[in-house]
């Protein structure tokens, strides 16, 4: 089974992540991590060898990426704020025009 990780710079949140790849073909699978997780934490949990037959044979390919939730509903700063002031909070997100 092949695996391939990448680190993808993003600049609309000023940091890197990682996605790691498992398999050559087949019908793409997104696998998010849980809370404040890493694309590893999926292969390290066992998940990747209980699909192993399916990535194998080329029925499905898995992306596990990074989690980001320390940048939003983890970010224990701004879920302190009264409701009004996290509304009103400056927001780091870009809009397209």
């Amino acid at each position: 089974m092949s695996r391939v990780a990448a680190e993808l710079r993003s600049d609309s949140i000023g940091t890197a992540g990682t996605v790691i790849r498992y398999g050559h073909s087949g019908r793409p699978v997104l696998v998010f991590p849980a809370e404040q997780g890493r694309a590893a934490d999926f292969e390290a949990a066992g998940m990747v060898d209980a699909a192993g037959g399916l990535i194998s044979s080329g029925r499905v390919k898995l992306y596990c990426v990074d989690s980001f939730d320390a940048a939003s509903w983890s970010n224990q700063v701004r879920s302190r704020l009264p409701h009004s002031a996290a509304a009103s909070a400056p927001s780091t997100r870009r809009t397209s025009r």
